[in-house]
């Protein structure tokens, strides 16, 4: 039994160590923060190879990982997040809002409002999401995934100067992150600032198929802001290329 044990745990370090290599290298995964009392190290271990099968989008894994938890730690509130955020990324709403709304009064409250909002804006309802990321924000100020997720709400919603600090906020926090990267550029081009967009996608070396899908993106985006669709035009900040060009050739 002790022999088999130690195999077992020799084999989940591995996994670990294998797993670790599809994450960029320093990320801070989401629930690390946030360890569960009571687990051993190798329930610990466990749950953060789950999480970082989630964080490759091997959503199916994670669901037959937590299931095959012990029962007293399915329910711990690191595991429920984790089937929560599975299930919302395989579109059972349902059932991720219940979890999500179980998790907001503990330690996972800013993930359980990031993974409501992140329900809400899937589902059109801009506003509900919005509020969501702005408690998330405040509960996890320096997750550059809150702080991307409110800048691409505050741009739908046409806060441009908001949109801007959240996302150059999530920028340096995470500064090689590929979605806050996108959505930066999405900023830019929805802006009207095509120097500082190709400049920042030439720095990114991002695929010219994806800056034509970001330039359209960002043209629907404009057109549906509430000054566009009044027939004002909107008040911008100062040209990001003309007050920080450095952060585009440094």
């Amino acid at each position: 039994m002790a022999d088999s044990k130690m195999i077992m745990g020799l084999a989940l370090c591995v996994l670990l160590a294998c797993a670790s290599d599809e994450l960029r290298s320093g990320t801070t995964l989401l629930g690390s923060g946030t360890a569960d009392l009571g687990q051993s190290q190798g329930d610990t271990m466990h749950l953060e190879l789950i999480e970082r099968m989630l964080a490759s989008g091997r959503v199916y894994a994670v669901l037959a990982h937590l299931d095959a938890l012990p029962v007293k730690d399915r329910d711990a509130p690191r595991a429920q997040w984790l089937r929560a955020e599975a299930l919302r990324q395989m579109q059972d709403h349902a059932t991720a809002t219940q979890l999500y709304v179980s998790l907001m009064e503990g330690p996972y409250a800013g993930l359980a409002h990031r993974g409501l909002g992140l329900v809400a804006s899937s589902q059109g309802q801009s506003d509900t999401a919005l509020r969501h990321f702005e408690i998330a924000r405040g509960l996890l100020p320096t997750d550059s995934r809150v702080r991307n997720d409110l800048g691409y709400a505050c741009l739908l919603a046409g806060d441009i100067a908001r949109a801007r600090t959240e996302l150059l906020t999530a920028l340096e926090l995470d500064p090689h992150a590929a979605t806050v990267t996108a959505n930066f550029l999405l900023f830019l081009h929805s802006i009207g600032d095509v120097r500082a967009a190709t400049a920042w996608a030439e720095r990114r070396s991002i695929p010219a198929d994806q800056q034509e899908d970001v330039r359209k993106e960002a043209a629907r985006i404009a057109a549906a802001w509430p000054s566009a669709r009044a027939g004002a035009r909107p008040q911008f900040p100062a040209r990001f290329s003309d007050e920080n060009e450095s952060r585009l050739t440094e």
